[in-house]
């Protein structure tokens, strides 16, 4: 039996309630059990409740709902009054409820783009790659939308990007993979990494693998403060920093590049791109120990400006203008 009543005390303690029944003075109900999933601010004195009464015995009446005057239906309250559920919307704009890892309450989190299938061109058409035609903002780090650079780059794959990408780094990060973007392609966007004064520390201590690498032809911008490289494998593909087929490699000035003292053959290595590299003016590039700290190979249209590392090469068609507009090729050095 169902009957609609009126709440008039609540024992938060022992979760009773005492309940007046809707349309009678006289027949009240004292010290009947509330369903544990209605928030405790939810029984508030004088709020309509549903009683369930099993077989007409007044003993195993149960309150199962509840719902402010002039409301009816609204049984929970506000969202946030949920027991599993966040305490607050602060900071959550964007963002929308899902289930957290441990499938056991929800959180607010941000929907991350999910390119479905194989990123191709076939047919005349891109299959699999997802249009980013508004700009998007990404953090890594602690209590960000990816724990580690490596998981924003493997999760961020088959975008082209007609509006901007960034990845903002909102703790140091730490890891100990090779962290790869591919599938990515700029139609008028670029992937911007921002390290937001904070570093990002790629530490790789077996197999020959660069630490931080990007692949395709899309446009990367990276912005302070700090990227540590550290490799402990002296080995092909020699680089710590690596770019292949891109578009632009752009390196701010408030970068830091720290190789620490590698002892491998290159830093950083360009290949097989129609790809210019800025310094806005000058990253800062730092303990790179006996290695070449910039290789530029098989590079067609290319070049390197306002390039002012500690050491460089040119090999197969790169091209390197230094910071005084001296040009390097693998014949030799020009003033023009």
């Amino acid at each position: 039996m169902i009957e609609i009543g009126i709440l008039k005390n609540f024992d938060s303690g022992t979760y009773k309630a005492g309940v007046q029944l809707a349309g009678s003075l006289t027949t009240y109900f004292d010290d009947i059990s509330v369903a544990k999933n209605i928030p405790s601010s939810a029984l508030v004195t004088g709020n309509y409740v549903i009683v369930a009464i099993p077989g007409g015995n007044p003993r195993d009446a149960c309150v199962i709902a509840t719902w402010p005057g002039g409301s009816p239906g609204g049984g929970a309250g506000s969202f946030l009054d949920l027991s599993d559920t966040p305490s607050s919307y602060e900071g959550q704009a964007g963002k929308a409820p899902r289930v957290n890892s441990a499938e056991n309450a929800l959180e607010f989190a941000r929907f991350l783009l999910s390119p479905t299938g194989t990123a191709e061109w076939k047919n005349r058409s891109y299959q699999g790659w997802a249009l980013l035609t508004q700009a998007t903002t990404y953090t890594v780090g602690t209590g960000g939308d990816f724990a580690t650079l490596k998981e924003a780059a493997d999760s961020l794959k088959g975008l082209i990007l007609v509006q901007n990408l960034t990845i903002q780094l909102v703790s140091d990060v730490t890891e100990n993979e090779t962290v790869l973007f591919s599938g990515l392609l700029s139609a008028g966007g670029f992937l911007k990494i921002d390290f937001n004064n904070h570093t990002e520390t790629i530490n790789i201590t077996s197999g020959t693998g660069y630490c931080l690498g990007f692949i395709g032809p899309f446009v990367v911008f990276l912005d302070g403060s700090k990227l540590s490289l550290n490799h402990h494998t002296y080995g092909p593909p020699y680089e710590l920093l690596y770019a292949f087929t891109l578009q632009y490699l752009n390196l701010y000035s408030n970068l830091e590049i720290d190789f620490n003292n590698w002892a491998g053959s290159r830093g950083v290595g360009i290949a097989r791109s129609r790809c210019y590299v800025y310094n806005m003016p000058q990253a800062n590039w730092h303990n790179y120990g006996n290695t070449v700290c910039i290789a530029a190979s098989h590079m067609t249209r290319a070049g390197f400006y306002k390039v002012n590392p500690p050491s460089f090469s040119v090999l197969a068609g790169g091209i390197i203008v230094d910071k005084d507009g001296h040009v390097h090729t693998e014949a030799g050095e020009f003033t023009p």
